[in-house]
């Protein structure tokens, strides 16, 4: 570590789940056939019963039918979704998930119709390995090297919904649905070497001696209510309401910790030169994220059907951020560095989107569907620290040490805006076999203001509103940030992508009762069947 080292950190604000649409407005359970079709962007669009539930819990009154199912479902990674210093941002856990799912629906409870639908996933690897070295030729060396490394992904839902009449044209339902997520890793690396002068190994030149470990852990609980109310005619549903609120408590910690010692020997086996360096990097968060959210659904004559919808979230969190390294060397020259830095506070995100989604569905033939979309997506997020800095260097041969205790404010603004303009096919040559296809075009705005002292110890990664259909997005290029709150600095950048996808799926099913459905991504190659969403379900 040189004399006049700094901290350097990011922070990566990842809103992944938190504040994207799918997730505020319940639409991120689309059916293996939905998923198929063109995902998100037809969900609630093209009539099917499984994704409807989703969008409104009235619509489990309109299952005539029990039916029982099993699925392999892809659903997204709810990591906590709250922004984190960090020294290297690439490290930002997986987007999605594979998870089992059991469910049953048109089940008749007096007056009511409910449906159940359970989701889990465990995933718990362990990895251990050790390598022993030994060299009696040259180097006259024998060592160690050690790795330790596990991960514990956890998932769990529950979720109850109930629907009953309201006269001869309404209908009323209610969704009650809590589900958690734990995930945590650690990995260790050791490595111990020690060199030697003469082939009996009684005279050391030189010791190693280097740890490094990480860890993460995650977890966040949450409680979902919804309302929602449909209005039908003789042909059926029409026009629909929803509501929906929820809570959801954000908690995890990452930690660094890195060890490295250096000891050297003169031909006597006498130590002639030491070094130490100990690096500890921590932060920790925890806080309560609020999703409140509406949306709005009416089908026309002609198979023309809309959905559109609003929703804001807003959370507040405590942070727990430090930061330290110290070093000493002695031998040829004497030092005793050290440097730390805590950020102690609060902060809060609040962000709104709004979405529009439409369709029109042509009966090419009575084999085959065309369905015509457009989905367009505005988000804006507004995220704040205001962070109480503790700084301290005390450098071997300086005078005095520097100590530096002051507030400091953090604040960003990001808007983006998406259009997704989907062609989904659904053919039906056979009386057993039906065969799925999207192809979705889309385009992407995005525009990003940020606020922060200025020159700076430290790098600010704003959070970032935008969300891709292949997940949560991370935080672009960094910009820096002071320790003096006398002098701010607004940045902003903007950002225009464009873009195509295609998914494909197919379904095997026998005389309308047992059903068999797959979603294969981009290519329908058996070998990769195995890691893509299934649904196994039987029609009573």
């Amino acid at each position: 570590m040189r004399r006049n080292a700094i901290i350097s950190l990011g922070l990566a604000a990842l809103l992944a789940i938190a504040l994207r649409p799918g997730a505020v407005l319940a639409l991120d359970h689309s059916s293996t056939r939905i998923s198929a079709l063109g995902w998100n962007h037809v969900s609630g669009v093209i009539p099917d019963l499984y994704t409807d539930l989703t969008v409104n819990p009235a619509y489990a009154f309109f299952a005539d039918r029990r039916v029982v199912s099993y699925a392999r479902r892809s659903i997204p990674g709810y990591a906590p979704s709250l922004p984190y210093l960090e020294m290297d941002s690439s490290g930002y856990g997986k987007s999605s998930m594979m998870v089992n799912e059991l469910s049953a629906w048109g089940i008749g409870l007096s007056s009511w119709r409910t449906a159940v639908f359970a989701q889990w996933a465990l995933y718990q690897p362990e990895y251990r390995s050790s390598d022993p070295q030994l060299d009696t030729r040259w180097n006259y060396a024998s060592g160690l090297d050690e790795s330790w490394s596990s991960y514990d992904d956890d998932f769990a839902r529950l979720d109850l919904i109930a629907a009953r009449a309201l006269g001869d044209r309404y209908t009323l339902g209610l969704r009650m649905q809590g589900w958690g997520y734990y995930d945590s890793s650690s990995e260790m690396t050791a490595r111990a070497y020690d060199r030697y002068r003469d082939p009996l190994f009684s005279r050391l030149n030189n010791q190693e001696r280097n740890t490094s470990v990480r860890s993460f852990l995650g977890r966040r609980l949450s409680f979902d209510f919804q309302a929602g109310i449909v209005k039908s005619n003789d042909a059926g549903p029409r026009t629909d309401l929803a509501l929906t609120v929820s809570l959801n408590r954000l908690d995890y910690r990452k930690e660094r910790y890195d060890l490295q010692i250096s000891k050297n020997y003169d031909s006597g086996s006498v130590l002639e030169d030491y070094n130490y360096y100990r690096y500890h990097w921590n932060d920790a968060r925890k806080g309560d994220l609020w999703n409140f959210a509406m949306t709005f659904r009416h089908a026309f004559d002609g198979g023309i059907r809309v959905l559109a919808g609003g929703g804001v979230s807003t959370c507040s969190y405590e942070t727990e951020w430090s930061n330290s390294q110290h070093q000493v060397e002695w031998g040829w020259s004497t030092r005793d560095d050290a440097i730390s830095g805590t950020l102690d506070g609060e902060g809060s995100l609040l962000g709104g989107s709004c979405f529009f989604k439409g369709g029109r569905i042509f009966n090419l033939h009575r084999t085959t569907d065309l369905y015509l979309g457009l989905h367009g997506v505005f988000e804006r997020i507004r995220t704040e620290e205001e962070p109480l800095v503790h700084y301290t260097s005390e450098l071997e041969g300086e005078e005095s040490a520097v100590r530096i205790d002051q507030p400091t404010r953090l604040e960003s603004t990001e808007t983006s805006f998406e259009c997704y303009v989907p062609f989904s096919v659904e053919f039906r040559p056979s009386s057993c076999f039906t065969f799925f296809s999207s192809f979705i075009l889309w385009g992407n705005w995005d525009k990003q203001t940020t606020t922060k002292p200025m020159p700076s110890l430290f790098y600010y990664y704003p959070p970032l509103a935008e969300s891709r259909a292949g997940g949560p997005n991370r935080a672009g290029a960094s910009s820096q940030v002071t320790i003096e709150p006398e002098t701010y600095l607004t940045d902003w950048k903007r950002a225009l992508s464009t873009g195509y996808s295609v998914t494909l799926g197919f379904s095997l099913h026998y005389r309308d009762r047992f059903f068999i459905d797959v979603y294969s991504g981009t290519e329908i190659i058996p070998s990769y069947l195995n890691d893509k969403m299934i649904d196994i379900r039987y029609v009573f």
